[in-house]
């Protein structure tokens, strides 16, 4: 399809595009803009398929025009190890965010009593068992729910699973409320009172982007592409990575706020978004990007 369309530049996305992709488009002589969108576990796992990824990207990253990266971090990590070049390596705010779309929604009135909510593909990377782990802490303990919402996501490493049992048993055991996949997730965000994500990575969480332009404190991980969007104490809280210990006191913590408090860093979470991850931000850099590309 690219030979016969012969695109003045390709635009690629997320591992498999960007590695398969760039293969083609190296092969065709078609400049291409790469988006690192997270890289999960790359250099953390070290099994077969984790070093061959790392071989490819190398490899293919080599002559893609420009790499696109949602976080320092990731970044950083890349130039470290020699995978890119500092020029070629750009910051985006992740994907930004339409705070238009993810407005406050006033008509639909806040959950009672107090309810946590965690959105993500339910595997252990996004800190499912923390926040199973951190609820049954708190049961008894505060007056609070603890809800999930989100795909069962088997197409992932074996050791990375959270199964359909899983999920059933601890709704018997009275921990969490499981409400699926949804598609708008819009109405959930704005019944609860938080949004938790107690995520190990992230390239830049699309979640805490807009549950904060809804006004809602989070509570995540001190980690990569999620402290970017949460400032601990002013829009949320931030917890140890892999602690469901210290994901309770956060969640305690901001339970006991005053509900004007709660209010208040809703709204700077809110106003940092806006500032910070507008999509427009994001529109812009890759038209400049492009242009610059195709002017070469």
């Amino acid at each position: 399809m690219l030979k016969s369309i012969q695109p003045d530049v390709c635009l690629t996305f997320t591992i498999r595009p960007a590695i398969w992709g760039n293969f083609v488009t190296r092969r065709l002589n078609i400049p291409t803009i790469t988006n690192i969108t997270g890289i999960g576990p790359l250099f953390e796992r070290n099994n077969l398929a984790y070093r061959a990824a790392r071989t490819l990207y190398k490899f293919i990253l080599k002559k893609t025009a420009v790499i696109f990266f949602q976080n320092t971090d990731d970044r950083a990590l890349f130039i470290e190890n020699k995978f890119v070049t500092p020029e070629k390596a750009r910051l985006i705010p992740g994907s930004g965010i339409d705070y238009r779309y993810y407005a406050p929604m006033p008509e639909v009135p806040l959950a009672k009593p107090f309810l946590f909510l965690f959105i993500s593909r339910l595997i252990k990377d996004k800190g499912v068992l923390e926040y199973v782990e951190a609820a049954r802490m708190l049961k008894g303990k505060i007056n609070a729910r603890f809800q999930m919402i989100g795909p069962i996501w088997l197409q992932n490493l074996k050791d990375n699973i959270i199964s359909l049992e899983d999920v059933r048993r601890w709704e018997k055991e009275g921990i969490i409320e499981y409400a699926g996949e949804q598609q708008d997730v819009r109405p959930f965000i704005a019944a609860a009172s938080a949004v938790v994500l107690p995520s190990y990575r992230e390239g830049t969480s699309n979640v805490l982007l807009e549950a904060s332009a809804m006004e809602k404190p989070c509570i995540t991980c001190d980690t990569t592409g999620c402290r970017e969007v949460v400032s601990d104490g002013v829009t949320g809280y931030l917890c140890e990575v892999r602690n469901a210990a210290d994901l309770a006191q956060k969640m305690e913590q901001l339970f006991h706020l005053s509900p004007e408090e709660q209010t208040a860093m809703g709204k700077r979470a809110r106003e940092k978004v806006i500032r910070e991850f507008d999509k427009q931000i994001v529109v812009d850099a890759y038209l400049q990007a492009i242009r610059s590309v195709i002017k070469d």
